[in-house]
């Protein structure tokens, strides 16, 4: 809507939609975004499980501690990593795999990816 020349916004709407087929992505290596990111192990597990789409409470019983812990960790990865939403840790884990798909290309051996031969 345009009034004396200027813009006025109303009611503007953002959305992301992420789609991904579980089977096609690649897993990114906890223990590598840890690494990469300056994460604790453990933060490094909850942040590559948070985005790649699990619930706290899944990964609460898949690490087989209580959901508040989970969430602590949470809000230490968000912390160190200057983010604010569950978008921006998506982004981020998920440019990690050029730094992977880079090293396989090159054989570079990083994180739990087993030696070229």
């Amino acid at each position: 809507m345009r009034t004396d020349g200027a813009y006025r916004h109303v009611g503007d709407v953002a959305a992301l939609v992420l789609l991904v087929d579980p089977a096609v992505r690649p897993r990114i290596d906890p223990a590598f975004a840890a690494r990469i990111l300056g994460l604790s192990p453990a933060e490094g597990r909850v942040a590559v499980d948070l985005a790649a789409g699990q619930t706290i409470a899944g990964i609460a019983a898949e690490l087989g501690c209580a959901e508040s812990t989970v969430r602590t960790h949470v809000r230490r990865v968000y912390r160190k990593l200057a983010i604010h939403k569950q978008t921006e840790l998506v982004r981020r884990i998920m440019s990690l795999e050029a730094l992977t798909g880079s090293r396989r290309q090159h054989g570079v051996r990083l994180g739990s990816d087993p030696p070229s031969v």
